[in-house]
C-alpha cells in the first residue's frame, strides 16, 4: 500500500508496491515534504509504504506524546512552510529536526493534549448552534 495525503486533508490509500522503501508505522506523525508542506496527520492505518512527498515522525512513546508533537508541529506550520525550496517548494528532515521542541513531562503533555481537544470539541459545538 501506498500512503498520502487526499485534497482534503485525508490520509488516503492510492496505489500499491511489492518493493516499499519508505515505511510509516502505525501512530508515526506523517508531515508533506514536496509540493503541499505541511499537512500533518498521525498514521492511524498501520504499516505502509509512504509516497515520496511524505515524511514519517517517530516518536519515543515514553518521552512524546505523537498527539502532542501533531499539536505542537500544526502550531509551526509558517515557519515549516518558510523552509520549503525548490522549483518543487520541499523542505528536508534536519528543517523538521532542528525545530526547537519544548518538552514538558510526558503527563503534562497528555493534560495539553486533552484541555485543547475540549477545547475545540466547545468550538465545534459553537459552530453548530451558529449554523443551525
Amino acid at each position: 500500500m501506498i500512503l498520502h495525503f487526499s485534497k482534503d486533508n485525508k490520509l488516503i490509500i492510492n496505489r500499491w508496491t511489492n518493493n516499499p522503501t519508505a515505511i510509516s508505522d502505525s501512530e508515526d506523525i506523517l508531515i508533506t515534504c514536496k509540493g503541499t508542506v505541511g499537512k500533518i496527520a498521525i498514521n492511524s492505518i498501520g504499516k505502509v509504504h509512504i509516497a515520496r512527498q511524505l515524511m514519517a515522525i517517530k516518536v519515543n512513546d515514553n518521552l512524546i506524546s505523537n498527539q502532542f508533537m501533531e499539536l505542537f508541529l500544526q502550531r509551526q506550520i509558517k515557519t515549516i512552510e518558510q523552509k520549503a525550496r525548490g522549483i518543487i517548494a520541499g523542505i528536508k528532515r534536519q528543517d523538521i529536526l532542528n525545530i526547537k521542541t519544548p518538552l514538558p513531562p510526558i503527563e503534562e503533555q497528555h493534560r495539553i493534549v486533552a484541555k485543547i481537544n475540549e477545547i475545540f470539541s466547545f468550538c465545534d459545538k459553537a459552530m453548530e448552534l451558529l449554523h443551525k
